[in-house]
């Protein structure tokens, strides 16, 4: 009969953790590489270094839509607190000019992104603030053509919702943004 050790919970939140980090850093060295699943040291980029964005922007996100076969990269720009976006080809060529998915003149910061398959969109959600309640905020958009699809919208009721995350099922349709509120 074996006998295992206790663990300390804390041990194993960090163990998860580190795992869980060097397995997002293979994929987004894969995802970024444009290669199929092989180990991250046979991966290389597709191309050299390019520009997408400026000098103050900062926390970028990606996701792939797979009708276009191309990615949206999304960042907030610290110049103007916005968060703008704009499309990589799956070739690693930038895809049309920047282009703004948050509402002047209210603050946008942390932006995240995930690509709906059958309605060919994304969501891009971030923090918001500067006079709308200071709420998680979204913003579909088009995979297509990169148009907004409608206005911005609150994503979430609880005032000070920072960092949000996005996923969505093709099983259901839906979209899951989960965020943090301190306190």
């Amino acid at each position: 009969k074996e006998t295992r050790e206790a663990m300390p919970t804390d041990a194993i939140h960090l163990r998860s953790r580190e795992r869980r980090r060097s397995l997002l850093s293979a994929v987004a060295l894969l995802v970024l590489a444009g290669a199929v699943l092989t180990p991250p040291a046979a991966a290389g980029p597709v191309r050299g270094n390019f520009e997408i964005s400026g000098p103050e922007c900062r926390f970028p996100d990606v996701a792939h839509g797979s009708a276009g076969d191309r990615y949206l990269v999304v960042w907030a720009d610290y110049s103007v607190t916005r968060v703008f976006g704009r499309f990589v080809s799956s070739s690693g060529e930038v895809d049309g000019d920047p282009f703004p998915i948050s509402e002047a003149p209210y603050g946008a910061l942390f932006p995240a992104v995930a690509y709906n398959a059958v309605d060919d969109e994304l969501l891009v959600t971030w923090d918001d603030f500067g006079g709308r309640g200071e709420v998680i905020h979204g913003q579909r958009v088009r995979a297509a053509d990169g148009e907004l699809a409608g206005g911005n919208f609150a994503i979430g009721s609880r005032q000070g919702g920072i960092r949000s995350a996005v996923a969505w099922s093709g099983a259901s349709n839906v979209y899951l943004v989960v965020y943090f509120v301190p306190g």
